[in-house]
């Protein structure tokens, strides 16, 4: 049967009324309190799951202000709040001396919640006063900060060690990046023999073009906190003996053990006695002769009667199955010699075909397969490493141009400072109090689930030494809202460290909130059931950075006004020539506003009829194709 194309128009979606006050639950306890009372455990370290419209925000302002409370802290400045834009910051200080305001002239509060964070502002307005803070008068020593402005902090404060000095951080790099990566081409002829030709090597491989060289040096400066580390970026590091005797065992290591974290992830999606009754049948099957006098393409499987292994070693038997199971499009239907590529016998032409129907079902094992013809072979071709090599050389030189370049602008890049402050935080005898101004004693982590590969690594060198109990930690984050792809944010890493509950050598304690306070119960259970079919419903090591979907439970109950989510589709024939189809679209998109249009004034009747002031409707649009 074909699929129609459709339209979908998202109708009565969300529909929130006034009075949806007057409807919200009685309950005093959200489903969750025994976690959130967990959180506020400042003798402990946690990292906690908290999905959006689950007040994290408020339950961190919770803990920071008991931070600032504990006898231990002397300072408020000893306890850094970090989050990822400023305009976070901006909030969550706002928020905190809003609660600090209304403490100091007792405004009523409503709610537990608001009677809970009252107490625990009382607290540290009474420690403000024995100990001289002013921090109303001086909210600034409040320590809420950005990732980016820690850095600019720990370069400007240690100059020496971390081998900068002020540079003003700009948007868009790319100049800085183009202009580095020219200075790197200007060095072809010179007198840097290695390095010209390193240069020759790398245009041959492409074709004599200066520009897309060019262009490609420029991208590799602007990842370089990517890829820095992996690479050997000292002179005395680019030797060819030292390459060959180092570099390349460590980088085939590294291919090895991708090969067989791919190979671990077939065995455990294989049903093992049909991976069984399979090997055995190719064991037999691969000593025919190959069609039309070719090799047998499964010719490796002869004889080899047990189910392939883990092990690189193991690679090419596995291959020869996957050709034997999977096309390009698919799994595979046919067992004619001609698509198999041997001549096969019609008892086990008959076997095969019953193995081929009893997989169909299974996709991800499919997928799996055709994906091992795309892994990199286990040994670096010697080609490809003479080429690396060559590219090492050229990235040392691009790195050292742009070092010049931010120097003479007096600018660089947002990653700059990181890598800068990293730096000196890892030099031995680089003192972060002397960085910062004061020794931290806790570190709270807003939106974790953003952080790239660096920004962890920086929070570790942050707290290295920490024993998570008498210096504290506390991240949170929510891994379905990880949008900041595009800046690195590695949402795996978030995910790793709740499983491992680990951060660096400190443990951290995993908490989930589950409260929705935000939406209504008709809404959150729809999401419910929705995203628990499109999330995986546990975290698989195989595919680290695929959520897993935790259901909220509704706080608001359903007001009176409450209407199921309708879907309203639009059918459009599938054999229309292409400009029919056009005019047909554009006719279903003409509809499908209209009817929004009837569906709002509707919205706005009623609510005009009721004597009440309409609500707000938002008509959510694909912004991109």
């Amino acid at each position: 049967m074909k699929k129609h194309p459709v339209i979908l128009e998202m109708g009565e979606l969300f529909a929130f009324p006034s009075e949806l006050a007057a409807a919200e639950k009685t309950s005093s306890q959200p489903p969750d309190h025994l976690e959130r009372e967990q959180a506020l455990d400042v003798t402990q370290s946690w990292i906690v799951e908290a999905p959006a419209g689950s007040g994290k925000t408020g339950l961190l302002i919770q803990r920071y202000l008991k931070l600032l409370a504990l006898p231990s802290v002397d300072e408020p400045e000893q306890i850094l709040a970090i989050t990822f834009t400023v305009k976070a910051a901006g909030e969550i200080r706002e928020r905190v001396l809003e609660q600090l305001v209304n403490a100091r002239e007792q405004r009523e509060v409503h709610h537990d919640f608001e009677r809970h964070t009252r107490a625990l502002a009382d607290a540290v307005l009474s420690r403000d006063d024995r100990l001289g803070w002013s921090l109303l008068d001086h909210p600034h020593r409040l320590n809420i900060r950005t990732i980016d402005s820690i850095c600019a902090e720990i370069c400007r404060s240690l100059p020496i060690l971390s081998g900068s000095a002020s540079l003003a951080p700009v948007t868009d790099a790319s100049a800085l990046y183009r202009q580095a990566a020219e200075r790197t081409l200007l060095q072809l002829g010179g007198g840097d023999t290695a390095l010209d030709k390193a240069l020759r090597l790398i245009l041959l491989h492409r074709d004599g073009n200066l520009a897309q060289v060019r262009k490609l040096l420029a991208e590799m400066l602007a990842l370089r906190d990517q890829w820095g580390r992996l690479i050997p970026l000292g002179k005395e590091l680019l030797e060819e003996e030292y390459l060959d005797r180092e570099v390349l065992p460590q980088i085939e290591r590294t291919l090895v053990h991708v090969i067989c974290q791919e190979l671990s992830r077939i065995s455990r999606l294989f049903p093992p006695p049909l991976l069984q009754e399979l090997s055995q049948l190719a064991a037999e099957m691969g000593t025919c002769d190959g069609y039309n006098g070719q090799e047998s393409p499964i010719a490796i499987c002869a004889k080899l009667h047990a189910a392939p292994g883990e092990t690189i070693q193991d690679l090419d038997h596995w291959r020869a199955l996957a050709r034997l199971l999977t096309t390009s499009d698919g799994w595979r239907a046919s067992t004619n010699r001609n698509h198999l590529g041997f001549n096969i016998e019609k008892h086990q032409a008959k076997r095969l075909k019953a193995i081929f129907e009893r997989l169909q079902s299974r996709q991800e094992l499919c997928d799996a397969l055709r994906k091992l013809s795309k892994l990199p072979p286990p040994q670096y071709p010697e080609n490809q490493w003479r080429m690396a090599k060559a590219l090492f050389r050229v990235l040392y030189q691009a790195l050292a141009e742009l070092q010049l370049v931010f120097a003479e602008r007096g600018e660089c890049d947002f990653v700059e400072p990181s890598l800068v402050a990293r730096s000196a935080l890892r030099n031995e005898g680089a003192s972060l109090e002397a960085a910062i101004g004061t020794q931290l004693q806790h570190l709270l982590v807003d939106e974790m689930q953003d952080t790239s590969t660096s920004q962890y690594e920086l929070i570790q060198l942050l707290t290295q030494g920490w024993d998570g109990r008498s210096q504290t930690i506390f991240l949170v984050g929510d891994p379905k809202q990880s949008i900041y792809l595009f800046r690195q944010a590695r949402v795996e890493r978030f995910i790793r460290t709740m499983q491992q509950q680990q951060l660096g050598d400190i443990p951290v304690c995993r908490l989930y909130l589950t409260a929705n306070f935000r939406s209504q119960e008709m809404l959150v259970q729809s999401f419910n059931e929705d995203f628990a079919r499109i999330f995986p419903e546990v975290a698989s090591e195989d595919r680290p950075d695929e959520v897993p979907y935790v259901a909220a439970h509704p706080v608001r109950g359903s007001s009176s006004a409450s209407r199921k989510i309708v879907w309203h589709m639009q059918t459009l024939a599938p054999d229309l020539p292409k400009e029919s189809k056009k005019a047909a679209r554009r006719r279903a998109v003409q509809r499908e506003a209209l009817e929004i249009r009837r569906i709002i004034d509707q919205w706005h009747a009623r609510a005009s009829a009721e004597g009440r002031k309409p609500g707000s409707a938002a008509v959510l649009v694909r912004n991109r194709a």
